[in-house]
C-alpha cells in the first residue's frame, strides 16, 4: 500500500508503480520492503521511514536496477515513475545494455580494465531475467489501467462517490458496522496496541475506545435497538460471545461453551444470538440468560 493511500489523499497509477517497487525490491533481496516487528510500525515506515536501498542488502543486483527500485519507492507520487509505461522503459532500456554496461566496474588508475568473466555474464542474464519478469508485470498493468480507461461509454464502471474517511489511527482496522441509525460506526483495532473495540461518530468526532482487556477482542454487531454491541473474545482462554452497551461499560459474557464461539449475530428483535460453535455448528442462544440450541452439526471426521 502506498502512503498517500494510508493517508486517504489522492491516488493514482503511481500508486501501483509503489507497490510494484516492493514487490520488485522482495524478488531481488529476498527481504520484505518495510518489514518491522508489529503491523503499526510497519505501516508507520512506510508512511515515514526511508525506503530500503538494494544495494546495502549485500545484494549483488545491478546499480542501474537498483536506483530504478529506489525511484519506484519514493514516498512523493511525483518523484517516481509517473506509469507502468514508463517503469516498463526504463527497464527495457537496462535489459538492452550492452554486457558490462549498466554496471560499473571500479578499476586501479593504471592497468587494464577488467573484462566481463563468465560469473559476469551470469549475473547478467540472471538480472536481465528478473528485469524482464518485471517488465512483463508492468506491461500487464499498464494494459489493464488501459482498458480500464477505453472502456465504451455504455458500460457501466462501479465508482466510489465522494468516499469519507472515518478513521486515521496508525493500526490495522476491521470489521466495520452501522449503528442501527446509521450515525456511528463500530470497529475493531489494535491502535492502542492491543485489537480492541472502537466507536466512532461523524467525521472529525474522535473516536471512542469501548474495551480495553488484554485478550483481543473482535468482530462488534449492533443490537436492532442500537443499545447494546455484541462481540467475541478470548478473555476466558477460548473465544466466547459477549455483550457490552453500545456507549461502553462492563462486558458480559453471553456463551459458555466447551468449543469456541464467535462471529456473534442479532435477531430482527434483539432478543436472540446467533453463532458460530467451531465445534458444532451454527447455534442460538438467548439474551440475557438463555440456553444454547444448534441448528447444524459438524460431521464427525
Amino acid at each position: 500500500m502506498a502512503p498517500e493511500q494510508m493517508q486517504g489523499t489522492a491516488v493514482d497509477a503511481r500508486a501501483d508503480v509503489f507497490s510494484l517497487g516492493c514487490v520488485l525490491f522482495e524478488m531481488i533481496t529476498g527481504r520484505k520492503t518495510f518489514a518491522r516487528a508489529t503491523p503499526v510500525e510497519t505501516l508507520a515506515a512506510i508512511l515515514s521511514a526511508p525506503a530500503p536501498d538494494v544495494s546495502a542488502t549485500g545484494t549483488d543486483a545491478p546499480p542501474d536496477l537498483a536506483r530504478i527500485v529506489s525511484r519506484c519507492l519514493e514516498k512523493q507520487p511525483g518523484s517516481r515513475f509517473q506509469s507502468a509505461s514508463d517503469l516498463a522503459f526504463a527497464l527495457r532500456a537496462l535489459m538492452t545494455a550492452p554486457v558490462g554496461g549498466p554496471v560499473t566496474v571500479i578499476a586501479p588508475s593504471t592497468g587494464p580494465v577488467p573484462q566481463p568473466t563468465s560469473r559476469l555474464l551470469a549475473r547478467y542474464w540472471l538480472w536481465s531475467g528478473l528485469a524482464a519478469l518485471v517488465l512483463l508485470l508492468a506491461a500487464a498493468v499498464a494494459v489493464f489501467v488501459t482498458s480500464r480507461l477505453r472502456q465504451p461509454s455504455g458500460t457501466p464502471v462501479p465508482r466510489m462517490s465522494n468516499p469519507l474517511q472515518v478513521t486515521t489511527a496508525i493500526g490495522v482496522e476491521g470489521h466495520p458496522t452501522w449503528s442501527p441509525d446509521g450515525r456511528m460506526l463500530a470497529y475493531q483495532s489494535d491502535q492502542s496496541g492491543n485489537q480492541e473495540l472502537w466507536v466512532s461518530g461523524p467525521a472529525g468526532a474522535l473516536p471512542q475506545q469501548l474495551t480495553a482487556d488484554p485478550a483481543p477482542d473482535a468482530g462488534p454487531r449492533w443490537k436492532p435497538d442500537g443499545l447494546e454491541i455484541t462481540f467475541y473474545s478470548q478473555r476466558t482462554g477460548k473465544r466466547e460471545v459477549w455483550v457490552l452497551p453500545a456507549r461502553g461499560g462492563p462486558a458480559r459474557q453471553i456463551t459458555r461453551s466447551e468449543q469456541d464461539c464467535a462471529y456473534p449475530a442479532w435477531s430482527p428483535d434483539g432478543r436472540t444470538l446467533a453463532f458460530v460453535n467451531h465445534g458444532v455448528g451454527i447455534c442460538t442462544i438467548s439474551v440475557p440468560g438463555g440456553k444454547e440450541r444448534c441448528l447444524t452439526s459438524v460431521p464427525n471426521g
